[in-house]
């Protein structure tokens, strides 16, 4: 085409496209592509088409006969962009020749031209177009880079990403594909293909040669000038390499070091390399504290931070930028990132686009077809799923299309027989029968037989090894069993089973440490919530069986012979050359940054034993600077480990540092550290076993006992060998954790195997004291009931072991916090204490760290002072997640209880808020900080008292602290109009603890069954109550108390909430930030009431629904009656559920929610589905009920669980509700609810309401509680 137009055109696109066709011309059968970017579309199409349209071959004939511009499916309007188009050519001809399109030319261009989109984005899309077109005809595609060639040669999967990854990686290798077939298929049918990217010119060197080597294909590149592609092109590589070393330190500076064009793209490109070695704390860090990261984004890199998120554990995060992401217009993979993405996370508005977009870009998406095979096996459309399955080229799939056929077809039965469809698999399709377990178990589960689908999915031989998806089958049938019981209260498997059943997947879980996600859901299981006092003993078996089985030596060096241990001195000598180097390279990735081996100043065994001691024995850890400065030294220790002989030498350290945290009260940091060892421990079972060991031990420390009791069992299960160090340290681990249990006896028959670790290890006559330190300990904890004369004979055995430490330079802590306590208890109990134990004792303290031995003295006092208290406290570290703080913590409320009784509370107001308020339930996470710390402890002894006086003040409401002492007395303070009052310690007449203990037997459980007994509230709450309580008040607790039921209390003769607005709060600090919270812009009102199900039963729940029904309607609350939880209660300003509530058999914990028929939902599942609401309302029996968690400082119950997930208020009865009571209650609420009374008012007037119309007995009248946010108001 030599006869093109002479004029320059490009000054509209900036492609000159007149002197590419003279120089090179038009040849038919072949084709160019334009790679010059995404700028100016319009203009560069007319540009081109003009060019096309008047170019004559050397007859001077026009050279086109037709134009085809192909552009994706999907433009907004069709008919605007093709006017558009034509609009620009009309301006393009008036550029290039001065006039405009007369009438004739312009009917002759509308002929050649044809403006078409692709069905969907496949290369064949474009091909068919290419294929079809006659000859002589040129053919412009737009946008080339989205479509995609799943099938080419060579490439990658769509959604294989390198650490750090650009945008090129993806559509440079499919564009490519493209343009080859289309040349070819332009060959075919003797046409010309012009293919435009819509992208710059790659900046990878690889990718441009790629592009360039396309026979018969021309090419106009455009590219910005050190364009941030550009930039990135010549390190990422480089990158990726120093990434997959672990330095990703000095990526880090790198990536901060580029050029000011490139500040928008930098935070990314840090959160992609944090997130690909796993350093997850600091992604989260970043997610949550740069705004850059997750606010005003491209769709492209929100989808990317999004994935990121996720994969880091902020799914909601990755919720808020799926939501607010604009899909159209995306790649494919980038679609299918988002299309998974939404599945994993819920987003169901998101889900949906992606599938519509998908289904008509990109139908052959392989992540469509996994959305859609997960749908059809969760719709139980086997037959379906079958059918989709046949048609894969997959061995493996097209045998599990028989499987699902074979199960289809035997479902359709009446009846399901279980047994004989798992032999009709085993003879045809023998390879799938762990999967049809798990779809026959899934039947069983919805079909309401939790027991035979336990019994169906576990595997045929008890040893067998078993896979993620089973073990999480077992789980899911576990929790449903729990759920599901007789009369009498027993599950529906024998023990035998269930213990069977979580052995297969506490072994799942010892060998596979890092899938933290399971550790977590059998842990759950096994609460006191799910499985109450069964499942600690059915654990408590498998440990002790695992335990009974000897480990097999595996060799190691005696610790009394490793004479090459380097001396402190050389190990300081080594930390001043390896912590420069270190901070240099930072942010330090544990276990795969290696310090160069030049850097080293001795021998690496003799460096790492010489570091493990420093570690072991390394004071102080206080402050948040001591804790940095000892992660540098437990940073360097690790990196000359693989210069070592012993590789898992970094386990070890990761342990001793671990538990150097936790005694130091850094519990998070501990805890952060126990599970990056899980994350290094890989798949060697000796590794696994170490790791394991690590965990437990420090779970154990941190109060977590379930945790550390799983952890040991899991590590010793993944393996049998063992060296008699871990031997030594596993019996000890052991020890404490029946000891912490109450097993005393199992407690010390450990310590044998302990004590011959030692001698194999020849140093039992250097560590024979620690052995006889844990004896005293359990023998204390066995006497200590004995009252003065059995603590006063363990003084002597006490004081000679103390010597002995003190002699042998041990670790005094243990002994000296035993001494202690001794000491204590005998003084308050008036007996005499042996000079020589204190002047002991002192010698001990001398020795201890800083941070134990402020607690050893603070334990040690009869009253602990105010500062001593303040002291601990701001030692401990807050929380990651606000369940931990609850452990935390436990130390720190003893010693408040002990200053509760002291004469300096009872006379300062202030020091007994700070008591109280530590006392009081830290471990729901905070309204305005779901996602961050629950709780720090108080930097001043005043700080809860102004607090508490400044929300008396702003709310107009009297907040009244109450506390139980450590000698059972309670002790209560107002705060009321911005002023503090004198504390008042209540009576024993008025409040007893023994009263309380005795109530706790029995109710609040029986009054809702007990019809019979005469005055029961009265009689019953004798003793449980204070003197004065003033008409309005929030109520502000210890934790121990607030599962007393608020409108119970005792004033005189008369129960409080007869004429008392009560509201229960967590605590001060939880109170502060639900009144700081910014109210939800949702205005839902929902109401959920189960009358369906799957077969008829009582229709208690459908009159209730009857009565209610016209109010609900009345204040536009939606009812839906459905026979699974709803899924749109999830934050709605209001949430209405009834529904029966039960308890597990001990009469203890709030277990189930239930139907009239077959439904059995667990109070997690429920509080789940509420998420976020504002104003919760229970109508299910025991739905208020709160019990004390019976390892840590918080309570258990659905109130909690609802707290927990970011409701604000929650009014539910502690005991069985009278199905009449909601017909009376919930017309006044919503009424004044309407109106805009405050939730406490509300509540006061509806349960007055019940007692003119209904009932005057205190079950029915005073049986709706409010927790939580007192002055919820409805938005207006």
């Amino acid at each position: 085409m030599p006869n093109a137009p002479a004029k320059d055109m490009s000054e509209g696109s900036g492609v000159d496209f007149t002197a590419f066709y003279q120089k090179h011309g038009m040849q038919w059968g072949a084709g160019d592509m334009f790679v010059v970017g995404p700028y100016r579309p319009l203009e560069r199409f007319a540009e081109l088409i003009t060019v096309l349209a008047v170019g004559q071959n050397q007859d001077g004939a026009l050279a086109v006969r037709n134009i085809i511009l192909v552009h994706p499916p999907g433009t907004d309007n069709e008919a605007d962009f093709e006017e558009a188009l034509r609009e620009e050519i009309r301006g393009t001809f008036v550029r290039w020749r001065g006039t405009a399109l007369d009438e004739s030319e312009e009917r002759a261009l509308a002929k050649r031209l044809q403006v078409t989109a692709t069905r969907d984005m496949q290369a064949s899309s474009v091909l068919s177009v290419i294929e079809a077109a006659p000859a002589c005809t040129a053919i412009i595609v737009t946008q080339g880079a989205l479509y995609r060639t799943p099938d080419a040669d060579g490439l990658a999967p769509i959604a294989a990403e390198s650490a750090v990854a650009m945008p090129e990686d993806f559509w440079v290798p499919h564009f490519n594909a493209l343009c080859q077939r289309a040349i070819g298929a332009a060959g075919q049918s003797e046409t010309y293909v012009a293919l435009d990217a819509g992208e710059e010119w790659p900046a990878r060197e690889s990718h441009r040669k790629l592009l360039l080597s396309i026979d018969s294909c021309g090419v106009i590149s455009g590219e910005v000038k050190d364009s941030p592609d550009a930039v990135l092109a010549t390190r990422i590589d480089d990158w990726n390499a120093k990434i997959a070393a672990g330095k990703v330190g000095a990526v880090l500076s790198e990536i901060d070091a580029l050029p000011s064009t490139l500040d928008r793209s930098k935070p990314l490109l840090r959160l992609q390399a944090l997130e690909k070695v796993g350093y997850y704390p600091m992604v989260l860090d970043e997610l949550r504290n740069r705004p850059e990261l997750t606010e005003g984004l491209p769709p492209t890199i929100a989808l990317q931070v999004a994935s990121i998120a996720f994969a880091s554990g902020a799914p909601d995060i990755a919720r808020t930028l799926l939501s607010n992401t604009r899909l159209e217009g995306l790649p494919p993979e980038r679609l299918e990132s988002a299309l998974l993405l939404a599945e994993r996370t819920r987003v169901d508005d998101v889900l949906a686009r992606c599938k519509i977009l998908l289904t008509a870009m990109y139908p052959p998406s392989l992540a469509l077809r996994e959305v859609r095979i997960n749908e059809l096996f969760a719709k139980r459309q086997y037959s379906d799923l079958a059918h989709l399955l046949a048609e894969s080229t997959s061995d493996g799939e097209r045998t599990a299309a028989e499987m699902y056929g074979i199960v289809a077809e035997a479902l359709q039965g009446e009846t399901t027989d279980y047994a004989a469809i798992l032999q009709a698999i085993e003879s045809r399709v023998p390879s799938q029968k762990d999967l049809t377990k798990r779809v026959l178990g899934r039947e069983a589960l919805l079909n309401g037989q939790p027991a035979q689908a336990l019994e169906t999915i576990l595997p045929d031989s008890e040893n067998a090894e078993i896979e993620e998806a089973t073990a999480s089958s077992i789980l899911a049938a576990l929790e449903r069993v729990v759920l599901t019981r007789d009369d009498k209260g027993r599950i529906g498997v024998d023990p035998d089973t269930a213990s069977i059943a979580i052995s297969h997947v506490l072994r799942y879980v010892a060998h596979h440490p890092a899938d933290g996600s399971m550790r977590i859901r059998l842990v759950d299981v096994m609460s006191a919530q799910s499985m109450g006092g069964l499942g600690l003993a059915v654990l408590a078996t498998l440990v002790l069986r695992f335990a009974r089985e000897p480990s097999i030596p595996r060799p190691a060096p005696k610790l009394g012979n490793r004479s090459a241990t380097s001396s402190p001195e050389d190990v300081l000598a080594f930390m001043r050359v390896a912590l420069p180097w270190l901070s240099d390279n930072g942010p330090i990735y544990l276990g795969r940054t290696t310090l160069p081996e030049s850097l080293l100043t001795g021998p690496p065994d003799g460096l790492i034993e010489g570091a493990k001691l420093l570690l072991a024995h390394y004071d102080p850890v206080v402050s948040a600077t001591d804790a940095e400065t000892f992660g540098m030294l437990i940073a360097a220790a690790i990196s000359i480990v693989p210069h070592g002989t012993d590789k898992n030498a970094d386990l070890t350290i990761i342990r001793i540092a671990a538990v150097r945290f936790a005694l130091a009260s850094h519990f998070q940091k501990a805890r952060d550290y126990a599970e990056h060892a899980l994350q290094l421990a890989g798949a060697d079972p000796c590794r696994v076993r170490l790791a394991w060991l690590c965990f437990s031990d420090v779970y154990q420390r941190t109060g977590e006992i379930i945790q550390g009791f799983v952890a040991i069992a899991c590590g010793l299960s993944a393996d049998r060998l063992a060296t008699s160090e871990q031997v030594w340290y596993e019996s000890v681990l052991l020890f404490r954790i029946t000891r912490d249990l109450r097993m005393i006896p199992f407690a010390i028959s450990f310590l044998e195997a302990g004590r011959a670790a030692l001698q194999n290890l020849g140093v039992l006559d250097k560590y024979e004291q620690r052995i006889e330190t844990l004896i005293l300990q359990a023998r204390f904890l066995e006497n200590g009931a004995g009252g003065q004369a059995a603590v006063e004979d363990l003084f002597a055995p006490i004081v000679a072991n103390a010597q002995a430490v003190l002699e042998r330079h041990d670790e005094p802590e243990p002994v000296a916090a035993l001494l202690s306590e001794a000491i204590r208890q005998s003084t308050i109990q008036g007996g005499t204490v042996p000079s020589e134990a204190r002047d002991v004792l002192k010698q001990l303290v001398e020795r201890c760290s800083q941070s134990q031995s402020a607690i050893i003295a603070a334990i040690g006092a009869e009253s602990p002072s105010a500062d001593q208290v303040l002291t601990v406290a701001r030692q401990i570290e807050a929380a990651m997640q606000a369940d931990d703080t609850a452990y935390d913590v436990r130390s720190l409320v003893i010693l408040a209880e002990r200053l509760l009784a002291s004469a300096e509370a009872s006379g300062d107001p202030w020091t007994a808020v700070f008591a109280i308020e530590l006392m009081a339930d830290h471990a729901i996470s905070l309204p305005t900080s779901a996602n961050g710390p629950a709780w720090q402890s108080p930097h001043q002894i005043r700080q809860p008292g102004e607090l508490a006086a400044e929300l008396s003040d702003s709310t107009g409401l009297p907040l009244v602290m109450i506390g139980m002492d450590s000698r059972g007395l309670l002790l209560r303070t107002t705060a009321a109009d911005g002023t503090l009052h004198t504390p008042v310690c209540e009576t024993s007449e008025t409040f007893s603890e023994n009263r309380l203990d005795n109530w706790s037997q029995e109710f609040p459980f029986r009054y809702g069954i007990d019809m019979q007994a005469m005055n029961l509230f009265y009689t019953s709450t004798e003793g449980i109550g204070v003197s004065e309580l003033l008409e309005r008040a929030v109520l502000v607790m210890s934790a121990e108390l607030q599962p007393y039921p608020a409108n119970l209390l005792r004033l005189g003769n008369e129960l409080a909430g007869f004429s008392r607005r009560l509201a229960v709060v967590p605590s001060l600090a939880w109170l502060e930030s639900a009144r700081t919270a910014q109210p939800s812009a949702n205005t839902r009102h929902v109401a959920w009431i189960p009358t369906t199900g799957p077969t008829e039963g009582s229709a208690t729940l459908t009159t209730v629904a009857d009565r209610i029904r016209d109010p609900l309607a009345k204040y536009g609350v939606a009812l839906d009656e459905g026979a699974i939880i709803p899924a749109d209660l999830r934050g709605a300003e209001l949430a209405i559920v009834t529904a029966h509530g039960g308890l597990i058999p001990e009469g203890r914990f709030f277990q189930v929610v239930q139907d009239d028929a077959n439904l059995k939902a667990s109070s997690a599942e429920l509080a789940d589905a509420l998420s976020g609401v504002g104003v919760v309302i229970l109508f299910v029996c025991s739905g208020g009920r709160m019990d004390k968690h019976p390892m840590a400082n918080t309570t258990l119950g659905l109130v909690r669980q609802l707290l927990s997930n970011g409701c604000t208020s929650v009014v539910a009865s502690p005991w069985p509700l009278d199905s009449r009571v909601p017909s009376y209650w919930i017309p006044i609420f919503l009424e004044l609810w309407h109106s805009g009374s405050s939730v406490i008012d509300a509540v006061f007037d509806a349960n007055a309401n019940v007692r003119g119309k209904f009932s005057g007995e205190p079950r029915d009248c005073l049986a709706m509680h409010l927790y939580g946010d007192p002055l919820r108001r409805k938005i207006p």
